[in-house]
């Protein structure tokens, strides 16, 4: 996906407004945001699949994703960040 800015993985709307983000920020930071995102995002299914084929298939469709909300919610999500601090000591 990275390498190749998620070009032919995300249906071209989608697709466009990840690069609108990339040019928007003048910088391709967005893409592996984007990344981590679809990781969190899929985490659970991950978690609870048996084989290297069960998450190989977890991720090899993202047409049903939404780039925008998506990035928003790992961005700025209370629930996300909460399972994210650091322990201190």
């Amino acid at each position: 996906w990275i390498v190749m800015g998620f070009a032919g993985c995300l249906p071209a709307d989608q697709l466009l407004c990840l690069w609108d983000r990339v040019v928007g920020f003048d910088s391709v930071e967005p893409i592996a945001v984007l990344a981590a995102a679809i990781f969190c995002f899929r985490s659970r299914l991950v978690l609870a699949a048996r084989s290297d084929e069960e998450v190989e298939l977890i991720f090899s469709d993202l047409s049903c994703l939404k780039v925008v909300p998506l990035l928003q919610a790992f961005l700025f999500s209370e629930e996300l960040l909460e399972g994210t601090s650091l322990p201190e000591g």
